[in-house]
Order: structure tokens, then C-alpha cells, then sequence
């Protein structure tokens, strides 16, 4: 697959301007970028402006506990050369905290709202942080960590209504029609 010659040349003016920990494409049209999140404000600011960065297409997190880590990332898209940056932080899962870029990326503000509801990442500088998104009236820890154990939550918050003592496993069920294993059975 031949790569992007603009992709390129960015990828070489990236790594001589900031210390990048491992740059990869991922396609011909986009390039991952893992830098410090120390150098994530002017990465921004460079690939806004001197770059045609001007998109914020998502962000996402991926939790590592092992590491003690959230990857923060966001994905960049460019209207003039048609590509895709996607640039990737660590983020001390302890105390995960970074600057809101809703000043860049307006819409930044509603996926840093969700994150900090969902994850306890909080954006400094965002004055919506602690607003309720989706869990309304939650009092418990960010459910979207991987060592939150939804089956205890429920269990210590929620009582069980009788009745339903004698419910079918819906997937034991599928499983006896379809005599399939289903994906969450491995």
C-alpha cells in the first residue's frame, strides 16, 4: 500500500518538531501520532493551523489499568488533503487529567462532558465538568473502567423484584434454538 506523500512529509516535520514516542500509518490516508501529553496543546495548534487540521472527528479513551493509563485520543481530519491524523496521549489513570480543547473544537466540549461522567477524566478549563450527561443522578465510580464490576453494583444498589426467579437466560435460550455458541460464551 503506498502511503500518502503528504502523510509523509508531515510525519517527518512532526518528529523533528516534537518528541514523538511512535508514529504508524494506519492506511494510505491516515497516520497514528503517540505524543506526551505535555506537547498535546502546540501538536494541536500545529496541525490546526499549519497543517489544515481543522476537524475534530471524535475522540475516544481506552482504559489500561495494567499500565495505569487512559489513552486519550483524538482524530483529526483535513479537508484539503482528504486525511486523518490520529493522535494518541497517556494519561495518569490515578488522577486523569488535560485542558479542554473546546476553545479549538467546539465540539470537543460534549465528548469531554461524556468522559468525564463515563472515565473521571477531567478537563481543566471546561466549566461543564461534573455536569450530568447520561447517568443522571449517578453517585458511583466511573462505570466505564475496566475494573468497574457492573454485576456487584447491581447487586449493592438495586433490589430484585420477585417474581422473575424463574426468567429464562436469554442466551441459553438462543443457544438451545440455534445449538450456536454465542460470542460471549467463549
Amino acid at each position: 500500500m503506498e502511503n500518502n506523500m503528504e502523510l509523509k512529509a508531515l510525519k517527518n516535520n512532526f518528529s523533528k518538531i516534537f518528541n514523538v514516542e511512535y508514529a504508524m500509518f494506519n492506511d494510505s490516508e491516515t497516520l497514528s501520532i503517540k505524543i506526551p501529553s505535555n506537547e498535546t496543546l502546540n501538536a494541536i495548534d500545529y496541525l490546526y493551523n499549519k497543517e489544515s487540521y481543522k476537524h475534530l472527528s471524535m475522540m475516544s479513551y481506552i482504559d489500561k489499568p495494567k499500565d495505569n493509563i487512559i489513552e486519550l485520543i483524538y482524530i483529526l481530519y483535513s479537508y484539503t488533503d482528504h486525511t486523518t491524523i490520529i493522535l494518541i496521549i497517556d494519561l495518569n489513570r490515578e488522577n486523569p487529567k488535560f485542558v479542554t480543547l473546546k476553545n479549538i473544537f467546539p465540539q470537543a466540549e460534549t465528548f469531554e462532558i461524556e468522559f468525564n461522567e463515563m472515565m473521571g477524566i477531567v478537563f481543566e478549563g471546561n466549566n461543564r465538568m461534573g455536569e450530568e450527561f447520561i447517568l443522571e443522578g449517578w453517585d458511583g465510580p466511573p462505570p466505564m473502567r475496566k475494573d468497574f464490576d457492573t454485576l456487584e453494583f447491581v447487586n449493592d444498589n438495586y433490589m430484585f423484584r420477585s417474581g422473575r426467579e424463574n426468567s429464562i437466560n436469554v442466551r441459553e435460550h438462543i443457544k438451545n434454538i440455534t445449538g450456536e455458541k454465542g460470542a460471549l460464551d467463549d
